[in-house]
């Protein structure tokens, strides 16, 4: 809530100006006030700073306290008429505005259907209420999701580490000759682990965003929802084409081909290897897929 305040300080000549006090300063721009207004909470700001502050958010909060605090006229504390000084009691549902008993008998609303605010505000808060539902809904998609790569993330590092015991423990009958060869395959692993590492990473970044900017919403939405009747009033179609627009992000889908290619790696590894030590290997003529046996992952 803004309250006009007036500082009436004496402007001195430069080379006499008193110390810097702190109380004459803007929080937001560091200079001295101009047009200075109080919040609720206490805290003053430039009146200009403020509206720059509040120009995208749903619900007007302190910069510093982050308390809600709707903008008013006076020192009430309440949304008021400016034309004639009163409090909304009315709201004109023809043509979406607040009204007080005064505007009521203005010609521009004459015949329009009138409610109380209260009615209004509590009918606006249940249709959020309502629209908040599939949001919540969206919001425990996208983290079940995010749960499941976290555990596809961790059993990447664990087949990583499976299938690398299995190469060298193929490879170290082959002796010291086949070292090179070892190095190789293990290299070739590395690089395969690290590409599907930083594939489900990326995966599991956008959705840590979209899940941010959805609790974000909800909580600024929900925060909204507590606040005076007028104030959810003057925000509630900016809130509720929020909502609608995080409706429209589409459901997270799962991340094809992620998996360890372990057949790959493992499969037929002793023969790929009897060219050259024909003598100390035999054939697998079948290699099972291990990621066939996860169908939970």
């Amino acid at each position: 809530a803004l309250r006009s305040t007036q500082t009436n300080k004496t402007r001195n000549k430069p080379e006499e100006m008193p110390p810097k006090s702190l109380d004459l300063y803007c929080p937001i721009c560091k200079d001295v006030f101009k047009d200075p207004v109080d919040l609720l909470c206490s805290h003053s700001f430039c009146r200009e700073c403020l509206n720059k502050w509040w120009k995208d958010k749903i619900t007007p909060d302190c910069p510093i306290c982050r308390r809600i605090s709707p903008i008013i006229n006076g020192i009430s504390g309440e949304v008021i008429c400016r034309p004639h000084g009163e409090r909304f009691k009315l709201f004109c549902v023809d043509d979406e505005k607040l009204l007080c008993l005064v505007c009521q008998h203005s010609d521009g609303h004459y015949g329009h259907k009138l409610q109380p605010v209260n009615e209004v505000a509590q009918g606006r808060r249940n249709e959020l209420r309502k629209a908040l539902r599939p949001l919540l809904d969206k919001l425990k998609v996208f983290k079940e999701e995010k749960g499941n790569l976290d555990q596809t993330a961790e059993y990447i590092k664990l087949q990583a580490q499976q299938t690398e015991g299995r190469i060298k423990e193929q490879f170290r009958k082959l002796h010291l000759f086949l070292h090179k060869e070892e190095d190789a395959r293990i290299a070739a692993l590395r690089t395969e682990e690290s590409k599907k590492t930083q594939k489900v990473s990326l995966k599991i970044d956008a959705l840590s965003r979209e899940i941010a900017a959805l609790s974000r919403t909800i909580k600024d939405t929900e925060g909204l929802m507590k606040a005076e009747d007028a104030v959810m009033l003057q925000s509630f179609r900016t809130a509720a084409e929020t909502i609608q627009q995080r409706l429209l992000l589409e459901n997270p889908q799962p991340v094809s081909g992620a998996l360890i290619d372990v057949a790959k790696h493992l499969g037929n590894l002793s023969f790929n290897i009897w060219n050259k030590m024909k003598h100390l290997v035999s054939y697998t003529p079948v290699v099972l897929d291990p990621n066939n046996l996860q169908p939970h992952v």
